[in-house]
This record gives structure tokens, C-alpha cells and sequence, in this order.
């Protein structure tokens, strides 16, 4: 309030000094204005009673001319009878040829003149310096008389300057005093009540209403307060209804990621479905030639040698069951919630050798390009694992829509790169030479449930969940479709 205080203060004071300056140069304006007047009329009235005593005597006339320009306030005084021009004081008038004229022309109207003229200073602005006045002399002879004298302003002008000093003191006073005046009347009707309120409002703790009230009726800040007042309520009740709509929403939130849950859940289930499939026949192979070995180990002709060499053959095959097993089971494993930093390219590479040594897959060819220096993502390994794996399950699936499995190739690429704010990230692209994806379902196929497959071969979320995934882990999916299809996944590096 500090600052409103000078400024009101001083807005005080300068509308006061300039409205009391402006009426003082409008009084001193009429001030001028009338004392020329009485000036001119003082000159007159002088002119009739030195006429009015002419009776054609001349020496009378001089007599009272020269006492005029002596005596009195006049510079000068002249008579003009006929074309008899004489000036008083007899040591000569400076304004002689001014006044000459003038004289002249009331010679031949036979009427009074008054001119001014010359520049001094006023008080605010130049002014007239000399005052010229003529009147003619009415006498029954035929020789026209006139007589006319001159008058200095400067006197006049001058004791108004005198006077403006005295006028200037006394707006200096009034200027304090209004403004002192103004300023604590303006502090009783604004600035306390606004003190107040602002007190209120800083001690508002948002448990009770506002209680400011002015104690002016009727007034603005009665009006405000009371407003202020209904605000603060209505301010309240949205701040109740926002918590429980935010408990609501967490609430919601809750459900969704419940649900969410269960989605890459399922989707997973449906994945190990897939592999567990063709890991069976993977399986097949090995129990096999397990079961083989063993028969020939019946034989009591074997020699010693052989029969380690066919217990060897048998533990290198239950280890590979052992690995296909291992590695499903990690798949179908739940996700852990913690996030830590994952090495893409081996966990790339563990994908890539769980699909390559699947029967159906062999013809197709796996290519790695992984030219990225830092591969470390910080994520839930798990869940991006699930992620790839069903990049990759699509990738397979549109390479077998073509019919030519054995002209089949998939490029896993990976480079560091900057993202839009010019963060470090991994980019990872996995290009297939498939079926490719329709133009029509670009804009569907991160929906969940949306599948161009037939009816039990797809659950329609496998790419929504991905999406998910990838989205949680701070990076983003991009896909493009031709003749195959690229999918480019961005990652923020640890």
C-alpha cells in the first residue's frame, strides 16, 4: 500500500497546483484586461474635464497639458489645433509620432481614440507596452482642437507581478493544505478499507468465509466485500466437489491400470500360447533322440567309449529342452513393477535365439544391425521384453501371409539419435519384407482389439499393448507400410 499511498499523494498535489494555476492565469487574464480598461477610462475622463474648461484660450490649455505629463502617471501630452502639432513636457516626447497620428485621425472623425502599442513583459505573456488616448475639443469656433496624451502600461503590469508573488504563496499553502485535506479523506474511504481487506485475505485459511464487511452501507467496498464474500464460498464448494472428483478419478485411474494389467496379462498368455506350440515340436525332436540313446545303451556289447559318447549326445540334447523350457517360462513369468537399466541389444538377442530355433521359423532369415554405442534403457525388462516378442510374432505372421516363408527377412537395426528436445535415445527399427499393413488400418492398428486375422488366430491386442509398453517406458512407436512393414521404436537412454 506503500506505493498507492505516494501515488495518490502526489496525483493530489499536482491536480491541485494545476488547477489552481490555471485559475489564477484566468483571474490575471481579466485582471489585465481591466486595468487597461480602467486605465483607458481614467485617461478619458482626464481628457473631458481639460476640455471642458477650453474656452479658446490657449495659454490655459498648454498650462494643463504640461501639468498633465508633469504631475501625473502620462508620459506626454499634446494639443493639435489645426495642423498645429505641440508636445509636453517641452523637452520632447519619445511616443510624439504615435501619438501624432492618432491625434490626427480623432481630428478628422471628431471622436475619441484610444491604441495601444510596444511589447514588454507581463506576467505570463508579452503585453502592450504604451497607451495612446485623443479626444477632439467642442467650441463654436471653426479651428478644430484635439488633444491626446500617452500612457506607460509598465507600471500596471508591474505591480501585478508584485501581486502574483503574494497569490503564489498562497497556493503553496492551499496546495498543502487540499492536499493533506485530500489525501487522509481519501485514506478513510479507500486505503483503510482495502488495508482490511487485504488483512482478511492473507488470514484466510479457507475454513471459514471471509468476514469483511465495510462498515459504509451502501458503498462500493461494501458491495466488494460482499462479492469477494459469495466468491470465497462458491470457491469453497468447487474446491470440495474438485477433491472428490479427484478421489473419483484415482479411483478410476486405478481400475484402468487394474485393467490395463490383465490386458498385457492376457495378451502375454496368448503369446506364450503361440510359442508353447511351436516349441512343442521343437521338444519332439530332442525327447527323440534322447529316447534313441538311451535304447542303444541297453546293448551289453557297448563298449565304454560309445556309451559315453551317447550320454554326452543325451545331455547336450536335455539341455537344449532345458534352454527352450527356461526361456518360456521367463516369457510367461508375471512382470515385475521395477524398472532398472536393460541392455537392448542382448535382450534383443535372446528373442532373436528363442525364434530362430523354432522349426517353422528356420527358412526365415534373422538380420542384426545394432550400430548404437549406448544401448542402455532404463525399463521394466520384462515388460519390454513382451513388447519386442510381439513385434516380432507379427513380423513372422505377415512373412507367412506372403506364402514364400523362404524368402523371408527381418532386419533388427539400432543407432543413437536425439529426440526433440535433444535428449539421447536408442532407436531401434525392425523391418520385415511381409504382407505389409493396409492403408485403411494405419490409423487402427494401436486399438486394442482391433486384428485384420481370422477369427481365433489374433486377440487384437498384441500391438495395443506394445504401444502401452513402449509409452510407459518414456519412448514412442512409429510404424511405416509398403511392400513390408517398419516399426521404429524411440527410447530415452539411462
Amino acid at each position: 500500500m506503500r506505493g498507492l499511498k505516494i501515488n495518490i499523494t502526489v496525483t493530489f498535489l499536482l491536480l491541485t497546483v494545476i488547477g489552481m494555476l490555471l485559475i489564477n492565469l484566468i483571474i490575471t487574464a481579466f485582471w489585465q484586461r481591466s486595468l487597461v480598461h480602467n486605465q483607458i477610462e481614467n485617461g478619458k475622463v482626464v481628457l473631458r474635464v481639460i476640455s471642458a474648461d477650453y474656452e479658446s484660450n490657449t495659454d490655459a490649455l498648454n498650462k494643463k497639458l504640461q501639468f498633465l505629463a508633469e504631475e501625473t502617471e502620462g508620459l506626454c501630452a499634446a494639443v493639435l489645433i489645426d495642423d498645429q502639432f505641440r508636445t509636453f513636457p517641452s523637452s520632447g516626447c519619445p511616443q510624439a509620432a504615435e501619438l501624432y497620428q492618432i491625434m490626427r485621425q480623432c481630428s478628422d472623425t471628431r471622436q475619441d481614440m484610444t491604441t495601444c502599442s510596444g511589447k514588454t513583459w507581463g506576467v505570463f505573456f508579452t503585453q502592450q507596452k504604451f497607451l495612446y488616448i485623443a479626444a477632439p475639443i467642442e467650441n463654436d469656433s471653426t479651428i478644430g482642437v484635439t488633444i491626446g496624451t500617452v500612457y506607460s502600461l509598465q507600471p500596471a503590469w508591474q505591480a501585478i507581478r508584485q501581486d502574483q508573488k503574494i497569490i503564489l504563496v498562497y497556493i503553496l499553502v492551499n496546495t498543502l493544505i487540499l492536499t493533506v485535506f485530500g489525501f487522509f479523506r481519501f485514506a478513510a474511504l479507500v486505503i483503510r478499507p482495502m488495508d482490511r481487506l487485504v488483512q482478511e485475505a492473507a488470514n484466510y485459511s479457507g475454513k471459514d468465509s471471509l468476514g469483511f464487511v465495510s462498515d459504509m452501507e451502501g458503498s462500493e467496498f461494501r458491495q466488494l466485500s460482499l462479492a469477494i464474500n459469495r466468491m470465497v464460498e462458491r470457491i469453497e464448494a468447487d474446491r470440495i466437489d474438485l477433491k472428490d472428483m479427484v478421489a473419483s478419478l484415482e479411483e478410476a485411474n486405478e481400475k484402468i491400470r487394474t485393467a490395463q494389467q490383465e490386458m498385457v496379462r492376457a495378451e502375454k498368455l496368448a503369446s506364450v500360447g503361440r510359442l508353447s506350440a511351436s516349441l512343442a515340436h521343437e521338444i519332439g525332436n530332442p525327447l527323440g533322440v534322447v529316447l534313441g540313446y538311451l535304447g542303444l545303451m541297453r546293448q551289453r556289447k557297448l563298449s565304454d567309449e560309445d556309451r559315453g559318447e551317447y550320454i554326452k549326445r543325451s545331455e547336450q540334447e536335455l539341455n537344449r529342452i532345458n534352454l527352450l523350457v527356461r526361456q518360456l517360462l521367463d516369457f510367461s513369468r508375471p512382470l515385475p513393477a521395477a524398472a532398472a537399466p536393460v541392455h537392448i541389444h542382448d535382450l534383443l538377442g535372446d528373442i532373436l535365439s528363442m525364434l530362430q530355433v523354432q522349426k517353422k521359423n528356420r527358412e526365415i532369415k534373422f538380420v542384426k544391425e545394432f550400430n548404437a554405442a549406448n544401448d542402455s534403457v532404463h525399463c521394466n525388462e520384462e515388460a519390454l521384453r513382451q513388447a519386442f516378442m510381439n513385434f516380432y510374432l507379427n513380423s513372422l505372421d505377415a512373412i507367412r501371409e506372403t506364402g514364400h516363408p523362404e524368402q523371408g527377412k527381418i532386419v533388427t537395426a539400432s543407432e543413437n539419435g536425439l529426440d526433440d528436445k535433444g535428449n539421447n535415445t536408442l532407436l531401434i527399427t525392425i523391418t520385415d519384407n511381409g504382407t505389409g499393413i493396409a492403408p485403411e488400418h494405419m490409423a487402427n492398428i494401436f486399438d486394442p482389439f482391433f486384428t485384420t486375422k481370422d477369427p481365433g488366430k489374433g486377440t487384437g491386442l498384441g500391438l495395443s499393448v506394445s504401444y502401452t509398453i513402449i509409452e510407459n517406458a518414456g519412448g514412442t512407436v512409429r510404424v511405416e507400410s509398403g511392400e513390408g512393414t517398419t516399426i521404429a521404436i524411440e527410447l530415452p537412454l539411462s
